[in-house]
């Protein structure tokens, strides 16, 4: 073996958790207490069995993250019409209300005045509707981002382990292990970014997630303005049915 590839070996020793692999005699009798820490994998060790189970799982919400984008661009959808039917009964009510100050019907006018303010109401909650399922659809791509960052993380790992696993079985002797040790360099570093970016994407979800208890304030608040007597009855009506 080349003495170019000693450092290659032994950084994947560390990366492994493996014994060092320099050659015997140039090996202490005994190690210093710091060499079994040194020698401990940055990423720990986990069964091939653990992490297929938690890709199975991620790859199960991921699909069920798509569904939910889907749905939430749906409920913006419906939302943003009712915004625009709600509109045109403004306008229907303000034209009225013109005619009626024009023909100076001053009962009418007063009327059609007040029952504008209330559809505007009703459009302000209707806007912050879709505010709110707009940033519902927002947490849910967030989601599916940050699935999509651990499922690549959770590939980087098992890959990694595939990789020690090979160097073990192979030994220093086996041909090709200098190429096995240096894709076993890569892929740590590729896994321990992997899964800094899927923790990145977590923060996201939060700020996501945050920013949607904001918009259903802001929607609750707006509805308030729209309690009234009868809105109260028939809802609790409506419960009974």
């Amino acid at each position: 073996m080349s003495k170019s590839l000693v450092p290659n070996f032994r950084l994947v020793a560390l990366l492994a958790g493996l014994t060092s692999l320099a050659p015997a005699q140039q090996a202490p009798a005994a190690d210093p207490f710091y060499e079994s820490v040194i020698r401990a994998p940055i990423i720990p060790a986990r069964a091939a069995a653990d992490i297929q189970a938690d890709l199975d799982a991620a790859d199960k919400n991921r699909k069920a993250a798509e569904k939910a984008i889907a749905d939430a661009h749906a409920r913006v959808k419906e939302a943003d019409d009712w915004s625009t039917q709600q509109r045109a009964l403004i306008e229907d009510v303000k034209a009225k209300a013109a005619a009626a100050k024009k023909e100076k019907r001053e009962a009418d006018k007063v009327a059609l005045d007040a029952q504008q303010k209330q559809l505007e109401l009703v459009l302000e909650y209707l806007k912050k509707t879709k505010s709110a399922r707009e940033a519902e659809m927002d947490l849910a791509q967030a989601q599916k981002d940050q699935l999509d960052a651990q499922y690549k993380a959770l590939t980087a790992e098992d890959d990694l382990r595939k990789s020690v696993e090979r160097i073990k079985t192979a030994g220093p002797k086996d041909p090709s292990i200098a190429k096995t040790v240096m894709n076993t360099v890569s892929l740590a570093q590729t896994t321990l970014q992997l899964m800094k970016t899927a923790s990145d994407k977590n923060a996201d979800v939060a700020g996501r997630a945050k920013r949607l208890a904001d918009r259903r304030i802001e929607l609750a608040d707006s509805r308030n303005k729209l309690i009234t007597e009868d809105r109260i009855r028939k809802a609790v009506e409506s419960m009974g049915k």
